[in-house]
């Protein structure tokens, strides 16, 4: 029986068997229902397939891949279509159940070509492949997306209906940028533009959808499965509330080699932001780390500030300490401190948490926010995580580290 993102018993002692089997599919689908069309999987040149994850807004997700093309049916070609400006992508990782009568099929996500080179070498003819998620449909990687004069939102727009009329914006070739309806956090469904926003010719529609999402205090990017999400980056900026994704224990098989790394000139523990004058009031606010259990703490190691962040989205006393928390718990997630390399694991997922027992660095159940993902899709290498831990977020909160 196969099953589709299922997270239960089965699954679970399957990804930690000695004897756990992975699989991959690689699928070429349409544009608008993103149905199958060509499964290529076996066309796929061994070793060469990369699925990249990186905890951002916008563009999260990257994968390349080399294709045979003995038969030129993958040369770059508008006639054929099968390779083309415009091709999307489906990548999907299955893990065998211990009997093999089970499989466990998990999204990786949908993404839609960037590059593609042609070439004749000593391993044959190859197509290489660069791909990139869906939202590089907005911005630059895919440069569909360029304004060509100045918009603008006014201010007491609907911020959700900027975000749908965007995603059905005519391509003027009989499609539009997005069919797939996306995920919208119901807390923000009636929030409105409180300034208006103009972008000049130049931008890319990828810049509005940014600075709307940070309006909102909220993360945007593309899901495992091809659907835009605007998602809170202010509720939980502790972590206490997310359930834990994986629990890597002490005698785990698919555990390796646990790195942790201190990059101490990247720590920032206070950002102050600044708002824009709005009826002849500037809003400000700093945000510090003056968490008791974090090793970042400014009674600890002294004070070390961002540069002052200025932007027309501190337009309240409320907004200015909601952006100023949200930039610092940001700039403290990105400075990933630990790494982890594994076997595939493929529900993990970016700004979700794990569990780590390890006794040489004193670990019991400590809590990290997956920062980066990486591995070959074949398997040929390991998967490497890269994480931050919890506890030295400002924020964090001592009885939500432990089990």
């Amino acid at each position: 029986m196969e099953y589709k993102n299922v997270y239960n018993t089965n699954y679970l002692k399957a990804l930690k068997s000695n004897i756990a089997s992975l699989q991959y599919r690689v699928e070429i689908v349409d544009w608008t229902e993103e149905n199958i069309l060509y499964d290529i999987t076996n066309k796929l040149i061994s070793g060469t397939g990369n699925l990249s994850i990186n905890y951002q807004q916008g563009v999260r997700r990257s994968f390349s891949f080399d294709l045979e093309n003995v038969d030129k049916t993958f040369s770059p070609s508008a006639e054929t279509g099968i390779l083309y400006v415009g091709t999307k992508f489906k990548l999907i990782i299955g893990v065998n159940s211990i009997d093999k009568k089970d499989i466990y099929w998990w999204d990786q996500g949908i993404f839609v070509i960037s590059d593609a080179g042609n070439k004749i070498n000593s391993g044959g003819k190859i197509v290489s492949v660069q791909s990139t998620d869906k939202f590089g449909m907005f911005g630059a990687e895919l440069g569909y997306s360029q304004l060509i004069g100045d918009y603008k939102i006014e201010s007491g727009t609907l911020i959700y209906d900027v975000f749908r009329d965007i995603l059905s914006t005519d391509m003027e070739n009989g499609y539009i940028l997005d069919y797939k309806v996306p995920y919208l956090d119901p807390l923000y469904a009636d929030e409105v533009m409180p300034y208006t926003l103009t972008k000049s010719k130049g931008s890319y529609i990828g810049d509005i959808l940014i600075e709307l999402a940070n309006v909102l205090g909220s993360n945007i990017f593309y899901d495992r499965s091809g659907h835009l999400n605007i998602s809170s980056g202010t509720e939980d900026v502790s972590y206490s509330q997310k359930g834990v994704l994986h629990n890597f224990e002490e005698e785990d098989l698919e555990v390796g080699d646990i790195n942790v790394a201190y990059s101490y000139k990247d720590v920032v523990n206070s950002v102050t932001v600044i708002g824009t004058n709005i009826n002849d009031k500037i809003y400000s606010h700093t945000a510090q780390n003056n968490n008791p259990f974090s090793n970042t703490r400014i009674e600890l190691i002294g004070l070390k500030e961002a540069s002052p962040i200025e932007s027309a989205m501190v337009y309240s006393d409320e907004r200015a300490e909601e952006f100023s928390i949200y930039k610092l718990n940001n700039m403290s997630i990105l400075q990933s401190n630990i790494s982890i390399i594994s076997s595939v694991i493929p529900h993990l997922e970016v700004d979700e948490v794990i569990t780590v027992t390890k006794d040489y660095y004193n670990f019991m159940y400590e809590r990290f926010i997956i920062q980066e993902l990486s591995f070959s899709i074949d398997f040929s290498s390991p998967m490497t995580i890269s994480c931050c831990n919890v506890s030295e977020l400002p924020y964090y909160e001592l009885e939500s580290g432990g089990e």
